[in-house]
This record gives C-alpha cells, sequence and structure tokens, in this order.
C-alpha cells in the first residue's frame, strides 16, 4: 500500500466510524494526534460527507507552543480542515 493509499484508507475509515457512531449515538469524539504525519489526512476529511455539527474535536499534543505558531497542531489542522468544514467552534 502507497503512502498516498494508506492516508485515503485512514481517512475513510475515520469518516466511517463517525458516521456510525453519529447514527448510534448521535455524536463522535476525536483527538487529534500531533505533527505533520497526519495533514494530509485532515485534508482529505474536508471533502467527505458527515454531519459535522456532531463532532467533537480534541488535541492530543503535550507540546506547550505560543498562540498561533506556525508549529501549533491546533494551526495545522484548522489550514488543513477544520476551517473548512462545520464543527461547531465550541466543540473543538
Amino acid at each position: 500500500m502507497t503512502l498516498s493509499e494508506t492516508e485515503d484508507f485512514v481517512a475513510a475509515k475515520i469518516i466511517a466510524l463517525a458516521n456510525r457512531c453519529i447514527t448510534r449515538k448521535n455524536s463522535f469524539y476525536i483527538v487529534l494526534a500531533g505533527g505533520e504525519t497526519p495533514r494530509v489526512v485532515y485534508a482529505l476529511l474536508k471533502e467527505m460527507v458527515t454531519d459535522w455539527e456532531k463532532w467533537h474535536v480534541y488535541f492530543g499534543d503535550e507540546r506547550s507552543v505560543a498562540p498561533n505558531d506556525s508549529h501549533r497542531n491546533d494551526v495545522m489542522a484548522f489550514d488543513a480542515w477544520l476551517a473548512h468544514v462545520d464543527i461547531p467552534r465550541s466543540q473543538i
């Protein structure tokens, strides 16, 4: 499996799990990984169909980086994905 195929597979699995959780529990909770590795997966997620209003997003990185620093995981996640979908900001 190539890197691109792996990223497509992971994004599809996340959406499938999210949609199953939303159907069963009316919500989906996810903790995001740190670093640059998930950037492509995050970009793929923004193109997928799901009920974004049911998502709850948390950041799992333990580093302490100044607000708006380009190395922050939340800055990358917003640029690649979160700024492009309708997850309520109070759920991020």
